[in-house]
């Protein structure tokens, strides 16, 4: 079971494995089948059917119930304990009746005072509390039964319209239900709640909790319309820059090449509230359109992997990097300031023009560099090979470069370069969705993931981590519009100087749980539009904190930290280079104009 749970099909149920019970009946079943359903939904049905049914035909018993009999009998007590109760326990009294109704209309004479302990003594799905009362020995049970009786009442009227009006709400308790409902949803169904969804105020400002629901709901759902999110994308008059960058996000995900000219038609009526969301809006289209394998006759859209600048000699305000999925890097010009760490206090630096990378390096990207090193790369016009870059690394051991002390001893621990520079939670369910940043990665991994597109870009460009120089710079540089000059002062938070940090504006003090999606928090990012400078991962600064302990810098505060680390001139300290925690990611820098 071991082996068919490590393939990569089979990675959201592998993730359900971390439930005992859960992986207790997933073992009964693999025993029984050798083989297991690969999503949640079917995993849930499957070890429902297992304790409803064929554990008594195991062990030679009769059930008083067929598995899909007794079903149809606990799924509108589910939801009655889920929309009526709203609470894990109901009474003896009130659950046979509600029981009784349903089971007077099938064939046989049955007891609902029988069935409830054939359930508690036998199958194991409820439990007794005192002589009073009865609950589902696990909530998730009755929560997916829930789902399951909601798709017989869909179309009922209001039924999708009380699902939005609950949707991640702070207490959570309708979130499991629309996931598990969602999941036997065909495309009709899915339509039709986003349509309501992005109908309702519900929508105009997502929390973060709201958005990580959708994610999940669009991941989970079988069937895919498009149809309702680009009509509501193109609706002017009703619309947020919230639900815009929403209503994106999920059409990126959706990955349709049917929402295209929808997306075109959103670009040229200029219905994009601000800049970020047109550009949003761009790589979704380009997303789009390297799936279907559609081209543009357009020089703004040249790969930027080879560095080429616009014509005019004027470089780019923002460039893409084909070979991290169209990675976005933003122009922060240079300029001087007063450095918040130097010794004396106040002493003045100057920083160059510099691309930033808009976002921290995430799980996808950084997969593709795992990739080519397992020997299987996924992006396009790979010209260079393993051996090459293997070379390369042993060079950079041997280089004069002091920033990598200890990397020797560091790749001869471990000479699978796979295992060595592979996320530590690659498998974690908390931290490992395509879109979060990419954390439990060594400052060696970061630097040899620079080092892999360096050598990909071509002798002209130089990808590298920042220094904390220039990470608070792009973090807290403002631009005085009255002068040609940066002004001397950095803003506290990338935001500016107010508000004081809340929810809106980062991931930070446990408040999540783990990281979230880059790009989660657009009252947070900078003018000039980078993203997560101010929590989710600390990033790996390219200098040193303290020589003589070779700890590495570190920016940004994190999700597991307090407000006061995110402040643009915060520091983290007392990492090595070989630490591979799960606050910790990067970002990547390259020069502007390209290195000659």
């Amino acid at each position: 079971m071991t082996g068919y749970l490590g393939k990569p099909e089979n990675k959201g149920i592998r993730e359900l494995a971390a439930v005992p019970m859960l992986l207790q009946i997933m073992a009964i079943l693999w025993k029984e089948r050798k083989f297991l359903p690969n999503r949640r939904h079917d995993l849930y049905s499957a070890a429902l059917e297992y304790l409803l049914e064929y554990r008594d035909q195991a062990r030679d018993r009769e059930s008083t119930l067929s598995a899909e009999d007794t079903r149809r009998v606990l799924a509108p007590v589910a939801l009655w304990m889920q929309e009526v109760l709203a609470f894990d326990e109901a009474e003896r009294k009130e659950m046979h009746e509600k029981m009784q109704r349903k089971l007077d209309l099938l064939e046989g004479r049955h007891k609902a005072e029988e069935l409830c302990q054939n359930l508690v003594e036998r199958a194991g799905i409820m439990v007794g509390h005192g002589k009073r009362t009865y609950m589902f020995r696990h909530k998730t049970f009755r929560e997916f039964l829930a789902g399951v009786q909601l798709k017989e009442e869909w179309f009922e009227p209001d039924r999708i319209t009380m699902l939005v009006d609950h949707f991640g709400e702070d207490s959570g308790w309708w979130d499991e239900v629309i996931k598990f409902f969602m999941a036997q949803s065909n495309e009709k169904i899915f339509d039709c709640f986003m349509k309501e969804l992005f109908a309702s105020p519900v929508s105009l400002d997502f929390s973060q909790k709201q958005k990580n629901l959708l994610a999940q709901v669009i991941e989970e759902s079988p069937e895919k319309r498009v149809d309702a999110l680009c009509g509501a994308l193109l609706n002017e008059k009703e619309s947020s820059a919230y639900r815009q960058r929403s209503i994106l996000d999920s059409l990126k995900a959706l990955n349709q090449a049917v929402a295209l000219d929808d997306l075109r038609q959103f670009k040229k009526d200029g219905i994009a509230l601000n800049q970020d969301i047109n550009e949003l809006a761009e790589d979704v289209i380009r997303s789009l359109e390297k799936a279907t394998g559609i081209t543009r006759d357009d020089k703004k859209q040249t790969r930027v992997g080879t560095g080429t600048e616009e014509k005019s000699g004027e470089p780019d305000r923002l460039i893409r990097n084909s070979y991290e999925h169209d990675a976005q890097y933003i122009l922060i010009p240079g300029g001087s300031y007063i450095y918040s760490q130097p010794k004396p206090k106040g002493t003045k630096v100057k920083v160059p023009d510099l691309y930033v990378a808009k976002y921290p390096v995430t799980n996808k990207q950084y997969r593709t560099f795992i990739d080519f090193l397992a020997g299987k790369p996924t992006v396009n016009d790979v010209d260079l090979s393993l051996k090459l870059y293997q070379e390369a690394l042993q060079e950079l051991v041997k280089s004069k470069d002091s920033a990598v002390k200890g990397l020797d001893d560091y790749l001869k621990e471990e000479r699978n370069l796979v295992d060595r520079f592979r996320s530590k939670y690659d498998d974690n369910r908390k931290f490992n969705k395509e879109n979060q940043p990419v954390v439990g990665v060594s400052w060696y991994a970061a630097r040899a993931y620079c080092l892999w597109l360096t050598m990909l870009a071509g002798k002209s460009i130089e990808y590298r981590l920042p220094t904390e120089q220039e990470w608070e710079w792009a973090a807290g540089g403002k631009r005085d519009e009255t002068e040609k000059e940066r002004v001397l002062k950095v803003r506290k938070y990338p935001w500016g100087y107010e508000p004081t940090p809340t929810t809106k504006h980062a991931n930070y003090g446990q408040i999540e749980g783990a990281t979230t999606a880059v790009g989660s928090y657009p009252d947070g990012a900078t003018p000039e539009g980078l993203y997560d400078m101010a929590g989710n991962v600390w990033e790996w600064m390219g200098n040193l904190y303290r020589k003589d302990k070779n700890w590495k810098s570190l920016r940004g505060g994190s999700w597991y930290d307090w407000s006061e680390f995110l402040a643009c001139s915060a520091r983290g300290s007392g990492f090595v280079p070989d630490g591979r925690d799960y606050v910790i990611g990067f970002r990547v820098v390259r020069p502007s104009p390209p290195v000659k």
